[in-house]
């Protein structure tokens, strides 16, 4: 009986997501809108001052920061993406709550999920990638909408964001 008296409150304050505060619950509204034709993630290094890719404008950029997983090496610049990668795109789109560009290439190999913020660049806030069964997943969280083209080169995927 008195575990039963006991039990009942542990029942009463128990929560869905024991790691948040009801009120801080993040949003899980997020809804597919379009899909992309093709496109990366996880070691931080420090901001490189090496110079990989000029812009269109014939300025030179340097990368803002360079994330290396088992299957991929992402640098990202101020407007775009580098994702050097032998693995195949097997998926691309967009969310709208928040704002993210999602791409999933095949892959076997495990590795711990990674998140870091993206500095000074003009469209991208952060940069998150994970493991799952058969693929890989890196997840650009956007700063406003932007139109985007996925082009496969012979070391892996430019990503841009115009």
């Amino acid at each position: 009986m008195k575990r039963l008296l006991l039990l009942i409150p542990v029942m009463l304050l128990a929560r869905e997501n024991p790691f948040f505060l009801p009120n801080e619950l993040p949003q899980k509204e997020s809804q597919i809108m379009h899909p992309v034709t093709q496109a990366p993630v996880a070691k931080q290094t420090k901001l490189p001052k090496k110079v990989i890719q000029p812009s269109k404008n014939g300025s030179i950029q340097k990368e803002l920061l360079k994330l290396s997983i088992k299957p991929a090496i992402i640098y990202v610049y101020t407007d775009h993406l580098l994702i050097k990668t032998h693995s195949k795109l097997l998926r691309s789109f967009f969310t709208t709550k928040p704002k993210k560009l999602v791409l999933d290439f095949s892959s076997g190999t495990s590795f711990r999920s990674v998140k870091r913020k993206v500095k000074q660049s003009d469209y991208f806030i952060d940069i998150a990638a994970g493991s799952h069964k058969d693929y890989f997943r890196i997840a650009l969280r956007l700063k406003k909408e932007c139109s985007k083209k996925v082009k496969k080169t012979s070391e892996g995927y430019l990503v841009f964001c115009k």
